[in-house]
Parts: C-alpha cells; sequence; structure tokens
C-alpha cells in the first residue's frame, strides 16, 4: 500500500520521543521533518551512496543548451557529442574566463557547460559551451534528483538503508523545538557518525558540494 512505509516511520518517531499519539505530536510536524531530512541526506551523502536518486537525461541540444530535467536537483557529469566527450563545469561567477583567458577556450575537445537563468528563455537552462553558440551536439547528463515529499499516502525515496538517518534528523528537530539542546546535539554527534561511515565506502570524489552556478 502507497504510504505504508512512510507511515511506519511516522509511528517510529512518535515512538522514539514517547509521544504516540497525534495530540502529543502531529503528524505535519514529523513529516516536515522527515522531508527536510530527506534533502539534507542528499547534499551530505556522496552521490554514489544514493544510487536510487540518480538519473541520466539524454538529447540533443538546442542552440547549444537545453532546459533541466523535471526532477533535476544538482548533476555530476555531463559528456557531450558521439564521443562522449565529458565537460567540465563553470562557475557562473567566473563565465568572463570562457572568453578573455586563452588557456580556458572552450572548444570540441575542450567544452565547458554551466547551469543559469538565461534571459532569452526566461528560465534556467544547461548551457554547454563549445565554441559554437549553437551546437546541436548530443549529451548525457548525469544528475541527482529532488526527493519527492513523503505523506500518509508518499512513501520516502530514500532506501530503507538509509531510514535511521532519516529518524535521527526528526528527532534532533523534536529535541530542538523542545529546548533539548544537550540531547539534540548528542544525536546529531550520531547522525553525523553514521554519514561519515557511508561516505567512507564511497570515492571521495563522488560528493558534490554546492556553487554558486547551481541553479537551485
Amino acid at each position: 500500500m502507497a504510504g505504508a512505509v512512510a507511515q511506519g516511520l511516522r509511528d517510529r518517531v512518535r515512538a522514539r520521543v514517547g509521544k504516540p499519539s497525534e495530540s502529543g505530536l502531529e503528524t505535519v510536524d514529523i513529516y516536515a521533518w522527515l522531508n527536510e531530512a530527506q534533502h539534507e541526506l542528499i547534499w551530505r551523502l556522496n552521490d554514489g551512496a544514493i544510487p536510487e536518486m540518480t538519473a541520466i537525461a539524454t538529447g540533443v541540444l538546442t542552440n547549444s543548451r537545453v532546459a533541466l530535467p523535471t526532477l533535476y536537483w544538482r548533476d555530476w557529469l555531463l559528456q557531450i557529442g558521439t564521443t562522449d566527450k565529458v565537460a567540465t563545469r563553470w562557475d557562473v561567477t567566473e563565465l568572463d574566463a570562457l572568453d578573455n583567458n586563452t588557456l580556458t577556450l572552450p572548444a570540441a575537445d575542450n567544452p565547458y557547460y554551466f547551469v543559469w537563468y538565461h534571459p532569452t528563455d526566461a528560465a534556467v537552462r544547461l548551457q554547454v559551451d563549445i565554441s559554437s553558440p549553437t551546437s546541436t551536439d548530443a549529451y548525457d547528463l548525469y544528475y541527482v534528483k529532488t526527493p519527492t515529499d513523503m505523506s500518509d499516502s508518499v512513501d520516502p525515496v530514500l532506501t530503507a538503508e538509509k531510514h535511521e538517518l532519516l529518524l535521527d534528523f526528526a528527532v534532533i528537530r523534536y529535541r530542538e523545538q523542545r529546548g533539548e539542546y544537550p540531547e539534540a546535539q548528542r544525536i546529531w554527534n550520531g547522525y553525523i557518525a553514521k554519514i561519515n561511515a557511508w561516505n567512507s565506502r564511497y570515492a571521495p570524489g563522488s560528493r558534490h558540494e554546492g556553487g554558486a552556478g547551481d541553479a537551485n
């Protein structure tokens, strides 16, 4: 039944804080914390640790750019052309370097890309710079998806082995709400230790660090 897993997490949060009824802890608050936890974990966990949240968008560029996938959260690899040349991500605050620095001139064998709000399209776009502003090259965009909010009818998108982390985060928020900061800190320390253990199993370079060029 859709939502059964989410309802189970809801009830486990109540069990951990000793508030089994709605009158003691409202469902809306529990799901707010659990949904915040999903987003928080996707930032903290290495991309390799969350395969359930990764996807590939393929297609061809239109005038060197393309709309982002509907569930796009962040990118982690872009391949261009039939030879799948890996493009380098560029920070939108330094785009002038692509035009004014001879060491960073874009070319078919040295493509760059960035995510920005395109004034002509009046929307956020994935833009590729390969020296041709009208490129129609093929592309493969590897990206992390936006998590869908859970509810009594929508289950979490993160797989079961990560559910303890969701519970930890929700309990931390509950303790903070009640001003129980030492207990919240104790749980937080364990939460971070679990995340570090997860990340130790994956290559260090797989984690995405947010930058000024991010669309979200």
